[in-house]
């Protein structure tokens, strides 16, 4: 009888070790979870993408609703491609890509197939541009024609300081060049010049499409390890 005792005992506190294990665990991943997101808040902005000059790479999807993107705003190492959140005033904000950063000589110049972008003395297959019109016939694709015609007109008078004898653009000190990916539709350096680094809230690290939910955001963000990237781009 005694030993029936006994096993019973030893039975219970075998399966209390282990619901003591599991909770244990249940915690440290519930901590786990909430430091990754505290940090991911810490260090980036969320940022509703409004308006169609980024359109095909945000707010393509009309059904959909707004693009959401997350800015992280310690990784300043600016470089062509990159897509930032400047602002223009503390109420005011635009996202662009950047063409070019501190001592880039920038041209847009007309190519056999079409008006294209040169970048220090290298002509840029922007593929990432909205086309709407037949690319067949080069001269009226994504915008570049009316960049073209703005670039080597207005922009040169009202910012002749960044244009050398030759006509080519090149981006001052602790500033970059950033257009909108829809040509016929943004407002960009072509209006505003060159834009002070100090004014770029960050780079866009992850986005979030209109048709997703945050939560699957959050998850794969937390378990697929994606944090990982957050940081690396911190330093």
């Amino acid at each position: 009888m005694s030993n029936r005792k006994f096993t019973a005992v030893m039975y219970n506190g075998n399966k209390n070790v282990w619901i003591g294990v599991v909770a244990n665990l249940f915690l440290s991943l519930c901590l786990a979870v909430s430091l990754v997101l505290f940090f991911f808040s810490c260090v980036t902005r969320e940022c509703v993408v409004d308006g169609d000059s980024m359109i095909p790479t945000f707010n393509s999807d009309d059904k959909a609703g707004n693009d959401t993107v997350f800015v992280n705003k310690l990784d300043n190492d600016y470089e062509y491609g990159d897509i930032v959140v400047i602002s223009l005033t503390s109420n005011d904000y635009i996202i662009k890509r950047v063409i070019g950063v501190a001592g880039d000589v920038i041209d847009i110049v007309l190519c056999d197939d079409g008006y294209k972008l040169e970048l220090n003395g290298k002509i840029i297959e922007e593929d990432y541009l909205n086309i709407k019109y037949d690319i067949s016939n080069p001269i009226l694709q994504n915008g570049m024609r009316d960049y073209y015609l703005m670039f080597h007109g207005d922009m040169k008078i009202n910012f002749p300081e960044l244009f050398r004898e030759d006509g080519k653009l090149v981006v001052p000190e602790n500033s970059i060049i950033a257009f909108g990916d829809n040509r016929h539709e943004s407002k960009d350096s072509l209006y505003y010049g060159a834009f002070d680094v100090d004014d770029v809230m960050g780079t866009v690290e992850w986005e979030l499409p209109g048709s997703k939910g945050k939560l699957k955001f959050y998850l794969d963000y937390v378990f697929k390890g994606k944090f990982f990237t957050t940081i690396a781009n911190c330093f």
